[in-house]
């Protein structure tokens, strides 16, 4: 069974960023990535990773954010 990905690995993964890669957007080590990864971006980082990483705040952390809205569908339904 596959544990769900966090947003941060793939957001890395789908941009072909290393570890050490994306710790240098913001001058930390890959262990921190990796931590960020395995638990959850801390709350006073999670501006300037949405900043940088266009990833919303209510995805990385819903716990202090709310959860992200559904996108709303502009189609509709015939009556």
């Amino acid at each position: 069974m596959r544990t769900k990905s966090s947003p941060i690995a793939e957001h890395r993964e789908k941009h072909r960023l290393t570890l050490e890669a994306f710790g240098r957007l913001f001058g930390v080590h890959k262990t921190t990535v990796r931590r960020w990864e395995l638990d959850r971006a801390p709350a006073d980082r999670v501006i300037e990773i949405e900043r940088l990483t266009g990833l919303s705040r209510q995805v990385l952390r819903p716990d202090i954010f709310g959860e992200a809205a559904a996108p709303v569908s502009s189609e509709r339904t015939a009556a």
